[in-house]
């Protein structure tokens, strides 16, 4: 399917949550994916944490896209939410991409041969998702208000010990 893009022009970023998720090979999981499709193991950028911690900024990925990424590459992604927290800043990165020739590709979404096309799911998916994600915290802060009135919701769990 991606065997027509020339293999240095391949280029992957993997990210995974947690230092739990970096243990139990969902990490590594992407960097298979990525090596199936021809991208050189040297060309594949990995961070490990969320928007709660360091890795807020996505270091690794925006010196991938700044630095290394040049016309005619393409960025591979598993996932939209790899590299993306909702629909505003995909559009953003999108549009960054687009304008210096860099292609991206998603592969949890369908693929087209049109760019254009594949612009068009990507979008739209990533609002569907965006939507999926803000009533799934609707959800919740409902479940957790129900919880709390029934005297069972006491929070999370400290990680903190009494020493």
């Amino acid at each position: 399917m991606f065997d027509d893009i020339p293999t240095n022009c391949k280029y992957a970023y993997a990210r995974v949550s947690s230092k739990s998720q970096q243990d139990n090979s969902s990490l590594e999981s992407q960097k298979q994916e990525f090596l199936k499709l021809g991208v050189p193991e040297k060309n594949i950028r990995v961070e490990v944490g969320s928007a709660a911690d360091t890795i807020q900024d996505r270091p690794v990925f925006y010196h991938l896209i700044d630095h290394e990424l040049t016309q005619n590459d393409v960025l591979f992604v598993t996932k939209i939410d790899r590299c993306s927290r909702n629909t505003l800043e995909f559009l953003k990165l999108q549009e960054r991409l687009h304008k210096r020739q860099i292609g991206f590709l998603s592969l949890d979404l369908p693929f087209s041969n049109d760019m254009a096309v594949n612009r068009l799911i990507a979008t739209t998916l990533a609002a569907i998702a965006t939507f999926e994600n803000e009533r799934r915290k609707e959800r919740q802060k409902q479940g957790i208000e129900a919880a709390k009135k029934n005297g069972k919701y006491l929070g999370r769990k400290t990680v903190i010990d009494k020493n």
